[in-house]
């Protein structure tokens, strides 16, 4: 069974500025089944808003969109206030939680000082690249799709 995660606004941002990067990866082992995207409305809208900010290219922005609406929907019943620095942060360990996810993948210091959020484990791209996709027979290789 595939492992669940969700994916930082931070991610979708990576792989469109490089296409060979770990968080390139992750999006294509998504698409691809490897692992299981999990994702809240607010998060969606969050990713959405960001991409079109920074002008992510229509074709980028397309795939993106598709592979945000095959994602597993889960709908946080408590929205956790663990993060008080940046509360905007919060809506991932929520989305986390109601997910159940295995990891959350965020290039966010705030995230990644906690290490981890009740089973979730909190990751940078390239290292949940590193341990679970090589892990687990993902390819290394770049792609021009997320």
């Amino acid at each position: 069974m595939a492992c669940r995660v969700v994916l930082d606004t931070n991610v979708f941002v990576a792989a469109y500025w490089n296409r060979y990067s770990a968080s390139a990866r992750i999006l294509r082992a998504c698409r691809q089944g490897q692992i299981r995207a999990c994702i809240s409305d607010e998060v969606e809208r969050e990713v959405r808003l960001v991409l079109r900010t920074i002008r992510a290219g229509s074709d980028f922005y397309a795939d993106a969109v598709e592979m945000l609406l095959s994602a597993e929907r889960v709908a946080p019943s408590v929205h956790v206030r663990v993060i008080e620095e940046d509360p905007e942060d919060n809506k991932l360990l929520s989305c986390a939680a109601a997910a159940r996810a295995d990891y959350l993948i965020s290039a966010d210091r705030h995230l990644l000082s906690l290490g981890k959020y009740g089973d979730t484990v909190i990751l940078p791209p390239a290292r949940f690249a590193e341990q679970e996709l090589a892990a687990n027979g993902g390819n290394d290789g770049g792609y021009a799709r997320p």
